[in-house]
C-alpha cells in the first residue's frame, strides 16, 4: 500500500503529536454537542496530517498543531487555491482548520475564506445548471433496465423504483420489501 504524503515527509514524532493532539477530541462534533460518524473521523485525522505534510512542504516545519498560525492558514489556502482545488474543497478544509483551531483555543487564527482568496474564487455552484437524467440526455431509460434484467433481476427492480418513484440509488438499494 502506497503511503501518504505525511508518513512520506513528516517524522513519527510529528505523526504522533498530531494524534496527541487531535484523538480526544476527535469523535465529538465540531460544535461539541453529540458525536462524529466514524468516516468524519478518519477524514479529520487524513486532513490535519495532510495539511501538517503540506505545510512542511511550503517550508513550514511546523512540529506541533498549537503552532499553526494565520500566516500558516494564509500559506495554505494560496496553495490549495493554486493547486485547483475546488471552491467546495477549500470551504470544507477552512471549516476543518477552524474547528481544530477552536479546539485548541485559537478561533481568531482563521479569518473568513473571501480574506484569503478572491469572492469568484470560492464561490460555490448550488443550482445544477444541466440536467444529468436520462430522459434529457437520450437515453431511453426503459431499454437500459430491460438490459439490466438481463444481467440482474434485483438490479432491474432498483433500477425502476428509481424511474418511477424517482429514488435515489441508496434509497433503492435499502428496500426491504
Amino acid at each position: 500500500m502506497a503511503k501518504s504524503l505525511a508518513e512520506q515527509l513528516l517524522p513519527k514524532s510529528v505523526i504522533d503529536c498530531i494524534h496527541r493532539t487531535i484523538d480526544p477530541r476527535l469523535k465529538y462534533r465540531a460544535g461539541g454537542k453529540g458525536l462524529c460518524s466514524a468516516k468524519m473521523q478518519s477524514e479529520r485525522r487524513q486532513f490535519y496530517k495532510l495539511m501538517v505534510a503540506q505545510l512542511w512542504q511550503l517550508g513550514y516545519r511546523i512540529r506541533k498543531l498549537e503552532n499553526l498560525s494565520s500566516k500558516h492558514v494564509e500559506a495554505l489556502m494560496t496553495y490549495w487555491h493554486q493547486d485547483g482545488v475546488v471552491a467546495n474543497t477549500l470551504h470544507t478544509r477552512l471549516s476543518m482548520i477552524r474547528v481544530l483551531c477552536g479546539w485548541m483555543g485559537k478561533a481568531n487564527v482563521v479569518k473568513d475564506i473571501t480574506d484569503y482568496l478572491p469572492a469568484e474564487a470560492v464561490r460555490r455552484e448550488t443550482v445544477a445548471t444541466e440536467s444529468k437524467a436520462w430522459d434529457d440526455n437520450g437515453v431511453d431509460s426503459l431499454e437500459i433496465i430491460e438490459r439490466a434484467y438481463q444481467i440482474d433481476e434485483r438490479l432491474a427492480v432498483m433500477l425502476s423504483l428509481q424511474h418511477h418513484f424517482g429514488l435515489r440509488v441508496k434509497e433503492s438499494i435499502e428496500i426491504r420489501p
